[in-house]
């Protein structure tokens, strides 16, 4: 009925499809650990992307903040100045926070000489040593403190801090 050529032919056709199948089944799993693994790095890109973009976002506050900090020292500088060189009337003057309006509801304001520049809050009540500024309340400087780290940095001056010291305001 068949010949043996048909036989071998047929067997070597058998082969060739077994080996086309493995071979198409390889190329599958190679297919699908591609896809994983460029699914993995979007993944880690993606968080990289994010990451970098909080970071971003952290820095420009932060600089946001150190510019606001620049402004209001060079403001109250500008002031302590004028003060010394008028009779002294001016020691008092109020600092207005940046976006409130220049009208005065003293109802709200704490009664105090100078405000906190990092809350506009408190009253400022530490001073830095050597360079004098008194310009951050109690409760920003436990948060500066857990932050910066012993030896820091004044946010005013950017001068070596080496000794704070807590100023309470004279009772009348």
């Amino acid at each position: 009925m068949l010949d043996e050529d048909t036989i071998v032919k047929w067997r070597q056709n058998l082969e060739e499809k077994e080996q086309a199948l493995a071979l198409l089944s390889e190329e599958k799993r190679l297919k699908a650990v591609a896809e994983a693994n460029l699914k993995r790095n979007l993944e880690f890109l993606n968080q990289k992307l994010e990451m970098d973009s909080n970071r971003l976002k952290d820095d420009i506050q932060r600089l946001e903040n150190e510019l606001s900090r620049l402004r209001i020292c060079n403001h109250s500088s500008s002031s302590s100045s004028q003060g010394m060189l008028d009779s002294g009337d001016n020691w008092n003057s109020t600092v207005i926070p940046p976006g409130s309006s220049s009208s005065h509801d003293f109802s709200e304001e704490p009664i105090c000489d100078r405000l906190c520049v990092i809350c506009w809050k408190n009253e400022a009540s530490i001073l830095f040593l050597p360079c004098a500024h008194q310009v951050m309340c109690v409760s920003c400087n436990e948060d500066h403190s857990k932050t910066v780290p012993v030896g820091g940095r004044c946010p005013c001056c950017y001068g070596q801090i080496e000794q704070k010291i807590r100023v309470y305001a004279a009772s009348s």
